[in-house]
């Protein structure tokens, strides 16, 4: 099943950049390369720090419950991208819930249950945008149907949380009757990662602490708004004549769209494709600039996660195969974690529930 989905992505992003690179004139291509203005690299490296330093506090939030120190969460979140980037099928959202689980920092499918709030979050403020693009902008059919899709796949998130936290014997009622045939040391470790994932994100049952998260969702994608509007400076595109960055907000919206195509790492040939439609198509501008752009923007966050990925990892003297290791390890090391709690000391949140 692994490999069928590496090589669906594979096909899917060859797919897509040819889709992105047809009819570009090439020998085009390096002069307008040459036309990069370089000051604003510093600007976007310094700018993608602090949304992920935010990333990083808001993630602290929705592990409220354990004493979670904030350079290892700034740390996860920068592998989770690097090893997405390197691995297909966003396996870095795994991975960095595993680094927390080997740090013995907090239980690795909890740190997952967690990674899926996040996404719900980060879903709200998508919808946020898409529900504003209208406004801005001439929706094609096919854009508006993409938009409808992405409401419904969070319409469905937030249903499944929902039922967990609120009405979770809808799930342990089959899960324990399907698990009868099991042995007694598999049902209890398949028991164990369901109540660890679901206490994940159980930030749903405390109003105050969501509101932070949403808010801190919302500062974290500012700054990813304002790395957008860098890397359009930096190629002298439009922002946008109504808003000042709507275009910026069109990009991200569809970017955020592809980003639920199945694909190879790093969303190679989605990015281009997408930034393709929206500049080119959408917005009028040079397809060779939009190729241009595409290729440029992508490689600088790649590079950027790669560098500051690595140097983590020098710190943290871990390698790759350490981190990328299998679903199997994983599992077992989840059970050993789930069964001696003690390992994983308990915050002044944990004696209040009590």
């Amino acid at each position: 099943m692994r490999h069928a989905k590496t090589l669906l992505g594979l096909i899917f992003s060859f797919v897509f950049l040819w889709l992105a690179l047809r009819n570009v004139d090439v020998k085009q291509l390096p002069k307008l390369f040459g036309q990069a203005r370089l000051i604003f690299l510093p600007m976007i490296a310094i700018s993608m720090t602090f949304e992920h330093l935010w990333r990083a506090w808001r993630w602290k939030i929705l592990l409220r419950a354990r004493r979670v120190p904030f350079y290892n969460l700034y740390a996860g979140i920068v592998l989770g991208y690097l090893f997405n980037n390197l691995l297909p099928a966003r396996a870095g959202e795994f991975i960095r819930s595993l680094y927390l689980g080997r740090k013995k920092l907090a239980r690795s499918s909890e740190a997952f249950g967690t990674v899926v709030l996040e996404r719900f979050i980060d879903g709200v403020v998508i919808i946020a945008i898409l529900a504003c693009l209208p406004t801005w902008f001439t929706i094609s059919p096919l854009l508006r149907k993409a938009i409808f899709s992405a409401v419904f796949f969070y319409a469905v998130i937030l249903v499944c949380i929902l039922v967990l936290q609120f009405q979770r014997v809808l799930i342990d009622v089959p899960l324990t009757f399907m698990l009868k045939i099991c042995s007694e040391s598999f049902r209890t470790r398949v028991l164990l990662i369901e109540d660890s994932f679901i206490s994940g994100f159980s930030l749903v049952r405390t109003p105050g602490p969501l509101m932070i998260a949403l808010i801190l969702s919302g500062v974290a994608w500012s700054f990813s708004v304002l790395t957008t509007c860098m890397h359009f400076w930096m190629w002298s595109l439009p922002l946008g004549s109504q808003l000042g960055f709507e275009n910026v907000l069109l990009l991200m919206a569809v970017l955020s769209i592809g980003s639920m195509i199945p694909s190879s790492p790093g969303m190679i040939g989605i990015f281009q494709y997408c930034c393709v439609i929206v500049l080119a198509e959408m917005l009028g501008i040079n397809r060779e600039m939009a190729v241009v752009f595409a290729l440029a923007t992508h490689l600088v966050g790649y590079l950027y996660v790669l560098i500051v990925g690595i140097v983590i990892m020098m710190v943290e003297n871990v390698s790759f195969r350490e981190l990328s290791t299998s679903a199997e390890a994983a599992e077992k090391a989840e059970t050993a974690e789930a069964l001696d709690l003690s390992e994983i000391p308990a915050s002044p949140a944990d004696n209040d529930s009590q």
